[in-house]
């Protein structure tokens, strides 16, 4: 089992299994959700944005990214992410 308290390795783990198969997303999930507020709030909240994306859930992901921005005005990576699902949401 992974350690409960160790976010990085619950993200980590979160990234690796959801890019096995979609049969695995909801253990991904888990491990995200077990990591929040053992980690970084700006790492948590981009994990959660990708699976959120990769499942379909654009709510969740907006959110994450519209955080993400406010907290990090100059990453040109997370503007970039929100503008492109602003896109897709939107057209």
């Amino acid at each position: 089992a992974l350690h409960p308290d160790d976010g990085d390795l619950l993200l980590y783990a979160a990234e690796v299994v959801s890019g096995t198969s979609h049969a695995d997303m909801e253990q991904a999930r888990q491990y995200c959700q077990q990591a929040e507020g053992h980690c970084s709030r700006t790492d948590w909240l981009q994990t959660q944005a990708r699976l959120a994306s990769m499942t379909g859930d654009r709510p969740t992901a907006l959110a994450c990214w519209r955080e993400l921005a406010e907290m990090q005005p100059l990453s040109t990576n997370i503007h970039r992410s929100l503008a492109l699902l602003l896109w897709e949401t939107e057209s």
